[in-house]
């Protein structure tokens, strides 16, 4: 991935608290307001907005972050969360943003959701993303209404993210509308979720190669301050290093 960044966007812009934290003062162009768009155009905003992020960062964390933040700010939802599932499933948060006292009661609350049937388990066993009212029927439905009707979650998007050619975390976002999430914002959503992947996938590429060069550099160094004679060959013995 390429890392000659753009110039910095404009200062006055929504999403200035994202751009300040990659060290800039300044966000996108007032003139992209989330106010101001239809959901679909609210859902391309935000795309665009995290394709700018990924070009300017290698960093994980901040990745993250930016991602729960800008989907804070540029769509309809209320609460965006990044997840990983434990193997004693239980679930690390590895970055949230908006209304974030649902996730404050989670534990308490997940007793009405069995862990092998909840929506986010589900997701992360079958690695297929789950939108809308995640229960049609049943005591699932009414245990997962019962424990967000208080924060007026009627509808959320949960998505699978990779990194290392492995399953890695979910991207958890909640709409307080019972259909926040049409199938054209699906589509623009499912399409974040896989270039997050492919950024993770490339950086943990990149870290490998810096600390393989790492290491040789520190085996060269070692073997110049060698006071024997060293001979390095491969399986047909031919010479590699002296």
């Amino acid at each position: 991935m390429s890392r000659d960044a753009p110039d910095p966007p404009p200062k006055n812009g929504p999403w200035r608290r994202v751009w300040a934290r990659l060290g800039w003062s300044g966000g996108l162009p007032s003139g992209a307001s989330a106010a101001a768009h239809s959901r679909l155009e609210q859902y391309l905003a935000f795309s665009k907005a995290v394709g700018q992020v990924m070009e300017h960062t290698d960093q994980e964390h901040i990745l993250l972050e930016s991602l729960c933040t800008l989907a804070v700010e540029c769509t309809p939802v209320t609460l965006a969360w990044v997840c990983r599932v434990e193997q004693d499933n239980s679930l690390q948060t590895l970055a949230d943003a908006g209304d974030t006292a649902y996730l404050d009661s989670f534990a308490e609350r997940r007793s009405g959701l069995p862990a092998d049937h909840g929506p986010l388990f589900r997701v992360w066993q079958e690695q297929q993303p789950l939108f809308n009212e995640p229960f049609s029927e049943g005591p699932l439905r009414k245990a997962w209404q019962q424990n967000t009707r208080p924060y007026q979650l009627r509808s959320m998007a949960v998505l699978p993210i990779h990194r290392d050619h492995q399953p890695w975390a979910l991207l958890v976002l909640y709409d307080r509308d019972q259909r926040g999430f049409p199938q054209d914002c699906q589509v623009v959503l499912e399409g974040i979720a896989r270039r997050v992947s492919e950024a993770l996938e490339d950086w943990i590429d990149i870290l490998r190669e810096r600390v393989a060069r790492e290491h040789q550099l520190l085996l060269g160094t070692a073997l110049q301050a060698a006071e024997e004679g060293v001979v390095l060959t491969d399986a047909d013995r031919r010479i590699m290093y002296l």
